[in-house]
């Protein structure tokens, strides 16, 4: 195989003149004082500069954003490299790069964004005034498109919205298809499209074709028949004749391709597109797998089945995502080593309140920012000591349960002799002590009766409370 020849060309400054033609469908209708320009995928006619990086500028009269402007690598998307730096403007200016007229060209598939078209220039501000587009994490806003190279969702100043690649970026390898002439690239909108890549040159392992991209287009054109090659020389097809064994033939074998001579002739056997290399030349947990694309060339593609490597993190999982490893965070409850997972990612102690139990009667569990408080309960909480004859207990302000006191009335002089307290009943029914007063001139008995004390021969008097002699007078 022989890798097409590069020309260089003396790069010429365009003169003030009569430009025939801006718009242009072909390199043909780009002529400028007797200069021949290029017509780019743009549209519009670019002539030699040897003060633009890349060589060429676009005329004076093209469109505005392109006038004047040095061409840059990505033309094809129609970017410009205004001050002659070689660095693109990625300014977003519709899907197709050439700047929008109206908001239908600036659709970013975010429907917590208000696209609109400012002076050629796509806006996307958020929709602040919408409760479906609240956050409090970017995880949160699932009407959002998922992350992926061309778009990041955000949440700022709790509103969902999500941050664009600039037109140009360049996406994962996985969704690339070697050697095809083309790239895939974000298209500043979250999307993606595909452009002319000269420079992904296809190859089908023979010496005797030149391998090259002509306009996007794959090309294998066969050196001129009779060309030498390693075995011999080249045939009208672009094989190697007159070779008795492969090792003649150039070029090495590979997983993905085996040189072959055949009758003679060189040539080379692909294997077929998708099958996988073994295992020992696969880097497990990478999400990808390396594969033959059919045309001889190893190419990594997603692989679904692979597993991230374990990050250490019990509140994240290992997962793969269009061929990239990724650790989202567990569901929010899962078990972990000392308490749940917070669904963010971390291992924390509690959730809620209730997580937090408390063995002592009047303290009570409080979670706070994921750890388990012990506080006193609110003053007046019931609590117990086990013990009838204190008194029914409540909490204090210092979290101790306390009692206010014996809850019976005991020997308080009236005539019930039964008021004590009884702690084996919890009831106030245990006899008063005996010798209590009940009443005039009477006192309790062990009974718990109340009768009268006066003697033989004696009488009380009412209200005094005093025994005196039959026939007396009382005070």
């Amino acid at each position: 195989m022989r890798s097409l020849a590069r020309w260089s060309v003396g790069l010429l400054a365009l003169a003030c003149g009569d430009r025939s033609r801006y718009a242009c469908s072909d390199d043909a209708e780009c002529v400028a004082d007797g200069v021949a320009g290029v017509c780019e995928p743009s549209g519009y006619c670019s002539f030699p500069d040897a003060t633009c990086p890349f060589g060429r500028r676009y005329g004076e009269l093209a469109p505005r954003g392109l006038a004047g402007e040095c061409v840059s690598p990505s033309a094809g998307s129609g970017g410009v490299d205004g001050d002659g730096s070689g660095v693109v403007d990625t300014a977003d200016s519709g899907a197709d790069g050439g700047g929008c007229v109206d908001a239908s060209a600036c659709d970013d598939d975010n429907p917590c964004s208000i696209d609109a078209c400012e002076q050629g220039v796509c806006t996307h501000a958020p929709r602040a005034d919408d409760p479906s587009c609240a956050c409090a994490v970017p995880s949160d806003c699932v009407l959002l498109p998922p992350d992926d190279d061309c778009r990041t969702r955000t949440c700022v100043e709790q509103v969902c919205d999500q941050v664009l690649s600039p037109a140009g970026t360049a996406v994962n390898p996985t969704l690339q298809t070697p050697r095809d002439c083309r790239r895939v690239e974000c298209d500043g909108l979250g999307g993606t499209r595909v452009v002319d890549d000269n420079a992904d040159t296809p190859t089908d392992a023979s010496e005797c074709t030149v391998d090259a991209c002509i306009d996007g287009t794959p090309s294998n054109a066969a050196l001129p028949r009779g060309s030498a090659c390693m075995a011999g020389t080249c045939d009208a097809s672009g094989a190697c004749t007159g070779c008795t064994d492969p090792s003649e033939c150039g070029g090495e074998s590979s997983a993905c391709a085996t040189v072959t001579c055949d009758a003679g002739v060189c040539g080379v056997m692909n294997v077929a597109a998708g099958v996988a290399l073994p295992a020992d030349v696969q880097t497990s947990g990478d999400c990808q797998e390396r594969r033959c694309d059919g045309r001889g060339a190893i190419v990594d593609a997603i692989d679904g089945d692979d597993e991230p490597a374990d990050d250490g993190n019990v509140c994240t999982d290992e997962v793969c995502n269009g061929g990239v490893a990724g650790h989202p965070a567990a569901l929010i409850g899962t078990a972990c080593p000392g308490g749940q997972c917070n669904g963010a990612g971390a291992c924390v102690e509690c959730l809620d309140d209730a997580d937090c139990p408390s063995n002592a009667p009047c303290m009570v569990g409080a979670c706070e920012g994921g750890s388990c408080q012990i506080v006193p309960a609110m003053v007046g909480t019931s609590c117990s000591d086990g013990q009838f004859c204190n008194g029914a207990e409540t909490c204090n302000a210092m979290g101790n349960c306390v009692s206010p006191g014996n809850p019976c009335p005991g020997p308080d002089g009236d005539s019930d002799c039964s008021e004590v307290c009884n702690e084996m009943t919890d009831m106030c029914t245990g006899n008063d002590p005996s010798g209590s007063e009940c009443g005039d001139c009477r006192t309790c008995n062990a009974s718990g009766s109340c009768v009268y004390h006066c003697g033989g021969g004696q009488t009380c008097c009412a209200g005094d409370d005093i025994c005196i002699s039959m026939g007396a007078m009382c005070p």
